[in-house]
């Protein structure tokens, strides 16, 4: 009996030794430890067991306790058995997790440098928005220096605009004359202008030494709108009359155009180059859309009168019938007869006829 115990014991503590031993020396797992201190207990309680054993008196006490015994032991190695199982599966899980703590520790470095990155690209960030900040700051100054100079202008133009306005009040008065003044003047100067031209030695021949009504001449020539020129061409010599007339035609606004006046040899006289100078003025004068009126009856002013219709100018004729050239009558746009006209504009008076 004694000898079972001793080889029991012996065993137990062989067992331990060994996994004790092989996990300190061969830098075993946990497991190992754990199972040799294991088995040094189950000799701890071995020998408890073995004290008890002397305190049995009877075999049936002692197969009893036996019994027990080996069942303990039975139900001991089971429990170990399912301890080292437990042992191995916590083995391998911590071997995953090794394995996944790599993983782990790869996966915080790259996130580590993912963040260092990041911090670069939002200080450079932060930079530019200092940057764009400043920016706005200088355009802001720069609004507010332009605004103030606004306001200043605008205070400038309201000033100006009030001294405008009783600029316009004081001279309201004078403004409105003025003005309705350049429009009247503006009016004549649009209508058409009547060029009136009496060949003065054909006039006279014309009328047969009738006396004329200058001023009723002048009111017969009168255009229904626009104005009148009236010009006057007659000769004078020393032993001329005409002063008298001169003077009153220019009292009643004619211009008189007074040219050297010759003998002939039949003891006539002739005036020289007033056919010439009335051409000369009427070029010069008569513009296109005027009226021209011509008071002879001459022939030579043919060539004068194709030359200005062709400046749009409307012509009248007025001469006797008897002594007007049938080219000049035929080429006017209007012929007057003098004779028709002329007890309208003959008058007894010394100072209005001549």
């Amino acid at each position: 009996m004694k000898t079972t115990k001793f080889i029991t014991n012996v065993i137990f503590a062989l067992a331990g030794t060994f996994f004790i031993s092989g996990a300190v020396t061969q830098n075993s797992s946990m497991k190992d430890l754990s199972i040799g201190t294991l088995l040094f207990t189950c000799i701890v309680k071995q020998q408890a067991i073995d004290e008890k054993l002397d305190r049995f008196t009877t075999k049936n006490e002692f197969a009893n306790w036996q019994n027990n015994v080996y069942e303990k032991i039975d139900n001991t190695s089971r429990s170990l058995e399912n301890t080292k199982n437990e042992l191995d599966n916590k083995y391998q899980e911590l071997e995953g997790r090794v394995g996944t703590s790599d993983s782990y520790t790869a996966a915080i470095e790259n996130f580590s440098k993912r963040s260092q990155q990041i911090e670069t690209k939002l200080e450079k960030h932060f930079k530019a928005i200092d940057k764009n900040k400043q920016q706005l700051k200088a355009q802001e100054k720069q609004q507010t220096n332009m605004r103030s100079q606004l306001d200043r202008q605008e205070h400038r133009v309201k000033k100006l605009e009030k001294d405008n306005v009783k600029k316009q009040k004081s001279n309201n008065k004078s403004y409105s004359s003025s003005k309705s003044q350049k429009i009247t003047k503006i009016l004549i100067d649009e209508q058409p202008t009547t060029h009136a031209y009496f060949d003065g030695n054909n006039f006279k021949c014309s009328t047969h030494n009738t006396k004329i009504n200058y001023r009723a001449l002048k009111a017969y020539l009168m255009p229904s709108n626009g104005k009148i020129k009236l010009n006057f061409y007659d000769g004078v010599c020393p032993q001329s009359k005409n002063i008298e007339l001169h003077s009153h035609l220019r009292n009643l606004n004619y211009r008189v155009t007074c040219l050297p006046r010759v003998p002939r040899p039949e003891g006539a006289f002739k005036t020289v180059g007033d056919d010439l100078q009335i051409c000369i003025d009427i070029l010069k004068e008569v513009k296109p859309g005027d009226r021209l009126i011509l008071i002879s009856g001459d022939g030579d002013f043919y060539p004068l009168i194709e030359e200005i219709k062709q400046r749009d100018v409307e012509v009248t004729v007025i001469a006797s019938r008897d002594s007007v050239s049938n080219r000049l009558q035929l080429l006017a746009d209007r012929f007057v007869d003098l004779d028709a006209v002329r007890n309208s504009i003959s008058r007894n008076t010394d100072l209005d006829a001549a």
